[in-house]
């Protein structure tokens, strides 16, 4: 009965299709608000992340790396 009852003052109202409007605007704002956030958020911890770790890359140094990376100033004093 509550549910007739309810369901004839929506239809009966006129200012219904307005209301729906105003909360679908209102709800995507809200969404687009904590999307916002989230995001901001997000990057804040990647940064931190990024920031406190520390950078552990093996390294390879073969003859062919040395010989690039050598001057003849330096090979001169290696020798």
């Amino acid at each position: 009965m509550m549910n007739t009852l309810l369901l004839t003052m929506m239809l009966l109202s006129p200012n219904n299709t307005a209301l729906e409007n105003e909360i679908k605007q209102q709800t995507a704002h809200a969404v687009s608000v904590i999307q916002l956030e989230n995001k901001a958020q997000i990057k804040k911890q990647i940064a931190n992340t990024l920031e406190s770790m520390e950078l552990r890359l093996p390294v390879v140094i073969d003859e062919q790396t040395m010989a690039k990376n050598a001057s003849p100033a330096t090979q001169l004093s290696q020798d």
